[in-house]
């Protein structure tokens, strides 16, 4: 008993090791991004793997330090590079949203890009407290600074991956 539980050990390890390493994920980590464009990123992931009731979603959001204009155009050859070619099936015609968006289709998954402008974020002001200048409240806040704060000139891309039979643009 104890030598085929020691036997089986390495061949458990490497059936699990297998089952949770998602190949889209891996593919996504083997692009050649350069580094501004993809500074860091998020996934998630929900559904079967091997469609089980429901087909599995995968997302993965990076953060680029520069426009959205040139990401998409290092996202775009990324995507050419890996073997994925552009895709006009039903439900990728995206409108009224910012940013960039299209379809790409490789074996059986279905790829929807979009690179959008991340929102710039602006410090709250603190108030001022003491005399107040004339012709203003004791107290008032001042009025937000005009000057740019962080994520202002950078954006986000967004790789959503479906299996072709159980796509739907995640609007």
């Amino acid at each position: 008993m104890i030598v085929v539980a020691i036997a089986s050990a390495p061949l458990a390890y490497f059936v699990i090791r297998e089952a949770a390493n998602d190949p889209i994920f891996s593919e996504l980590d083997r692009w050649d991004l350069p580094t501004w464009a993809a500074t860091e990123h998020r996934d998630e992931a929900y559904g079967s793997r091997w469609c089980v009731r429901e087909c599995r979603f995968r997302e993965r959001t990076w953060q680029s330090s520069r426009g959205a204009e040139e990401t998409n155009r290092v996202y775009l050859a990324a995507l050419r590079r890996a073997g994925w070619m552009p895709w006009q099936g039903s439900g990728c015609a995206v409108t009224g949203i910012q940013g960039r968006y299209s379809c790409w289709q490789r074996d059986e998954y279905v790829l929807d890009l979009w690179v959008r402008d991340r929102p710039c974020e602006m410090k709250p002001i603190r108030p001022t407290i003491g005399p107040s200048a004339a012709g203003t409240d004791p107290g008032a806040s001042p009025e937000p600074s005009s000057v740019p704060g962080p994520g202002c000139g950078t954006s986000q891309a967004t790789a959503k991956v479906f299996n072709r039979i159980a796509y739907q643009r995640a609007g």
